[in-house]
């Protein structure tokens, strides 16, 4: 019951709020802006990988609303009249719970709304347009183009794309238990993507490195993936990733409030 009513009112924090539409609008007119080139939705899709750097702009935006509520509760000592009637981990789950949903339906949001902007600009594409997008596609995602389940396609992209924003966002809920910069709580997880990268793939290789690298899995795969890549393993690294923040945010928090 504890956790039903922490999670209650972090949802209701967390999505009753103008950022929330802010940060989707912001992640769809990042993707629009990685859009330019693309003559129809599915082409944009099949590359949307293309340029990382505007990715990695769209994923700011989707941590914006809710990654830095542990920085808002703790300015002004709300934190411990919420522990005082639960628990700190009730508390740190509710608030990793909300925070990766927030992103993750932002990020969601922000997708849809420009997929469906390219698909009124340009229509439906024709199928010599169809079949030169799926000789070229080299997405996580690629059967699904090939035997035509275009909806399909799009939605696991999208989904893709959530979850990775979601799981940002819980690490910057992480970053606000050292720091209380609000802008560093957005940025330090697409740095952490970066380095994590960089790191993993040094010391591992690239091939075997990026079926560890969380910009590799979560990003790079939906432009460009080789066999050893599957959609199974991106979301297993997830789970695990999140079960690992979980461990250290209820660790770390708990040492706080004692």
């Amino acid at each position: 019951m504890k956790q039903i009513r922490y999670l209650n009112i972090d949802i209701r924090r967390a999505f009753g709020t103008w950022k929330i539409a802010v940060g989707s609008l912001g992640v769809c007119l990042t993707l629009l802006y990685n859009s330019s080139g693309a003559v129809n939705v599915l082409g944009w899709l099949g590359n949307i990988a293309g340029n990382a750097v505007l990715i990695m702009a769209a994923l700011i935006f989707s941590v914006y609303p809710y990654s830095a509520a542990f920085c808002d509760d703790m300015e002004y000592s709300y934190d411990r009249q919420m522990v005082l009637r639960g628990g700190a981990a009730s508390y740190s789950l509710s608030k990793m719970t909300a925070v990766f949903l927030s992103a993750a339906v932002t990020m969601f949001t922000g997708f849809l709304l420009a997929a469906l902007f390219l698909l009124v600009r340009y229509g439906l594409p024709d199928s010599e347009s169809i079949q030169q997008i799926q000789d070229n596609c080299g997405s996580l995602y690629k059967l699904l183009l090939l035997n035509g389940h275009f909806l399909l396609f799009a939605f696991c992209i999208g989904v893709h794309l959530a979850v990775l924003a979601g799981t940002l966002a819980v690490i910057g809920l992480m970053c606000s238990l050292f720091v209380k910069n609000r802008m560093l709580v957005y940025i330090l997880p697409v740095a952490f993507l970066y380095i994590e990268d960089i790191l993993v793939q040094r010391m591992m290789g690239w091939e075997f490195g990026s079926l560890f690298s969380l910009n590799c899995m979560g990003v790079t795969t939906l432009g460009s993936s080789l066999e050893i890549h599957t959609w199974q393993l991106y979301y297993l690294e997830v789970f695990l990733l999140l079960l690992f923040i979980g461990a250290v945010i209820c660790f770390i928090y708990r040492r706080k409030v004692v």
